[in-house]
């Protein structure tokens, strides 16, 4: 019974499920009730089979695949660019983690093993009431009616899965399944779904997003498909609604509707297929057999992005995700990832072929049996509807990226599907002192310390979060002392389980704002507060390279302990050249990021800034070297305007004037003629050129 309700709970919550006392308050969140739960269900069902003496384990071949894909992302973690995160998840995507994939795997064999058919329509139907929940609450956010309490919720775009579109897609495929249980409803379920229907399809008109429109239309095809195949059991004037469904995206895709009057959701930018495959073949040409671990598509990304990238509004951006899961598979769990997830498509059709074209021996409640000439086929409205929807979010996962409510509501699918139709339930009795019971024993024991220090894990993981949200609100209130104090706090508690780079990064930020506050005091002697900031600066240092040292694959740990150290440059020895060698290391990691490379232009010239007059053969070295990042980040970025401004600066240093006008006015024109400090240098120039039209124009 708590095996049941805490399954039947989960599927219920999972979808509508997040907590505001984390950063990540979708994911991170639905990970850990995930787990949670499973692992009480798991629990539950051993104990029973400790009591009652009997283990009934329903035998199907599904387990193969299950275990094969578990087995690889193990390795792919194991051998990961980071192998906290890939373990975990957040910082990195929590879906892809092998704590998620371990909960998906105990929850698909607990669903087999536990749930009749009947309980599993029940279940079916529960998740349908808590997706409709999710469906109402969003068109509410996007209409302007925020029924959270929440700053962050505030938004038309917020929900409790994941992106709006996201909502579209799973809504998209899960509408074979709906169209089945509507036909094999009474009238009060009936209504229900009608309803459900109705408000599906409001939204997905609503967001008139393309890959949704595209998996509705597979989808309702498929449903065509089996319906006129099997028209002796399936009444074909039920038809009409796959039709309907097949008709209404060719009209959307075909003349471009727009519907007035509703509101407008800011469109979701996503990676080009191109530009995914490329990532792709990068990581694979270096770690062809498990990718570079999962969930770090984020670093594949960083490292083999395309140039080109550079010329869009984006090209700032780090997508923590490919163009879809596919894509996502290949670049982090490599050509063994690849090949176990179709392993186990492969096995999902299988069982579908079998399901379709099978003899039927028996005939149970629920099911109607026809005869078709050479053999008795079973069709089954559920498990119809169930299969064509596995089939939809299959075709998803090549279009679309994927969140933990997508891959959760997939393993649901399949495993209901699976329960629904296949398995030979075999029953062992354990008698005492035997070996069968001694193993039992110990899978019981093991299976508890494993959970229970999971469960401590994941409830110090939670608290951190939370000391790592009060930091950041207290960082931004000024409250920096108590700001500190969180931090710390947070990563205490993320070195429990080998540090969280995040924590610290974040740590060594507050401490050097701390050092800021420090020097400007005035109630202190100089002497005191000279101490104080030496400290503080230590502390600060100390924080940014626990977090390079925890994380090197992450560009962004390297880029904060550079600026730090750039930070430092002409107050503490050396720092000009632990600057230039963190800027080194980010761009190892991100070759194509222009402003990595023209921070470390900016290094070199405060460099030569500080040199003497008897250092000028040096300086000029120097200058040259800064000059070739400043050009080199150009060469990746021609519109970006800081090293136009930088460029400038040397050539003032080099009492080249002219060319540094020219610098000056290129940045003017990029920046929209909206920066006071540049206009007001090209001013300063036209002055010392003796030009004093154009040098009041410009100061005027």
């Amino acid at each position: 019974a708590v095996s049941r309700v805490s399954l039947y709970a989960l599927v219920f919550l999972l979808p509508i499920f997040f907590l505001p006392w984390s950063t990540n308050v979708l994911d991170f969140n639905k990970q850990l009730l995930l787990a949670l739960l499973t692992f009480i269900a798991l629990f539950s069902w051993m104990i029973e089979i400790l009591i009652s003496g009997k283990i009934k384990i329903n035998v199907v071949g599904f387990y193969i695949p299950l275990a094969v894909l578990l087995l690889i992302v193990l390795a792919s973690t194991v051998t990961s660019l980071w192998v906290y995160g890939s373990f975990w998840g957040w910082p990195l995507a929590a879906n892809e983690s092998f704590l998620t994939v371990l909960s998906l795997t105990l929850f698909s064999f607990l669903i087999i093993n536990i749930f009749k058919k009947r309980e599993l329509k029940k279940l079916f139907t529960i998740f349908i009431i808590s997706w409709f929940l999710v469906l109402i609450t969003t068109i509410l956010q996007a209409f302007g009616k925020f029924i959270f309490p929440f700053d962050f919720a505030k938004s038309v775009s917020f929900n409790s899965v994941g992106t709006i579109f996201s909502i579209a897609v799973i809504t998209s495929a899960l509408m074979p399944l709906i169209i089945f249980l509507l036909v094999n409803s009474k009238r009060l379920w009936r209504v229900f779904y009608i309803v459900y229907t109705v408000v599906s399809v409001f939204f997905l008109i609503m967001l008139n997003f393309s890959i949704s429109w595209w998996i509705l239309m597979a989808g309702a095809a498929l449903v065509i498909i089996l319906g006129t195949l099997k028209k002796d059991s399936f009444d074909t004037k039920w038809l009409a609604l796959p039709m309907f469904f097949l008709a209404l995206p060719i009209l959307f895709l075909l003349f471009k509707l727009q519907i007035a009057g509703l509101p407008y959701i800011p469109p979701e930018v996503f990676l080009k297929n191109r530009t995914s495959m490329d990532i792709a073949t990068q990581v694979l040409k270096i770690r062809p057999i498990l990718g570079s671990g999962p969930g770090t598509f984020v670093y594949d990304f960083s490292k083999y992005k395309d140039p080109a990238l550079n010329a869009s509004n984006f090209w700032d951006v780090r997508f923590e995700n490919g163009t879809s899961k596919v894509f996502n598979i290949a670049s982090t769990t490599g050509i063994l990832g690849v090949l176990a997830v179709a392993f186990l498509w492969v096995m999902i059709l299988f069982y579908g072929f079998r399901f379709f074209f099978k003899k039927i021996e028996t005939v149970e409640r629920g099911i109607r049996v026809k005869t078709t000439g050479k053999e008795d086929v079973r069709y089954d409205f559920i498990s119809t509807g169930v299969f064509a929807s596995i089939v939809a979010l299959t075709a998803a996962f090549f279009l679309y990226s994927s969140n933990l409510t997508l891959d959760f509501i997939y393993f649901l699918l399949v495993a209901g599907f699976v329960a629904l139709n296949f398995g030979t339930e075999k029953s062992f009795t354990l008698k005492p002192s035997s070996l069968p019971t001694l193993f039992a024993t110990f899978s019981f024991t093991l299976v508890f310390i494993l959970g229970l220090g999971f469960g401590i894990l994941g409830m110090q993981r939670f608290f951190a979060e939370a000391s790592y949200i009060a930091g950041i609100k207290n960082l931004q209130k000024g409250k920096t002392n108590s700001a500190i104090t969180n931090l710390q706090k947070a990563a205490v508690l993320s070195s429990a389980r080998g540090g969280m780079d995040l924590y610290f990064r974040q740590l060594s930020l507050a401490y050097f704002t701390k050092m800021n506050e420090e020097a400007a005091r005035k109630d202190e002697t100089t002497d005191q507060i000279a101490r104080n900031v030496q400290v503080l600066i230590s502390s600060s240092i100390n924080s940014a390279k626990t977090a390079t040292d925890l994380n090197p694959s992450d560009v962004t740990n390297w880029e904060n302990l550079a600026s730090i150290y750039q930070s430092m440059i002409g107050n503490i020895n050396g720092s000009d050249d632990w600057a230039s060698k963190s800027y080194d290391e980010a761009i190892k990691l991100d070759p194509s990021n222009p402003f990595l490379v023209n921070q470390k232009g900016v290094v070199l010239l405060r460099q030569a800034e500080l040199l003497t007059k008897d250092q000028a053969s040096q300086k000029e070295q120097i200058l040259n070297d800064a000059q070739t990042q400043f050009e080199k980040s150009l060469k990746l970025k021609p519109d970006y305007y800081l090293p136009h401004l930088n460029l400038a600066i040397l050539y003032q240093m080099k009492s080249d004037n002219d060319n540094a006008l020219k610098e000056f006015q290129q940045a003017d024109v990029l920046t929209g003629g909206t920066s006071p400090g540049v206009v007001f240098q090209i001013g300063l120039l036209y002055y010392r050129k003796d030009d004093y039209a154009n040098a009041q124009k410009a100061l005027e």
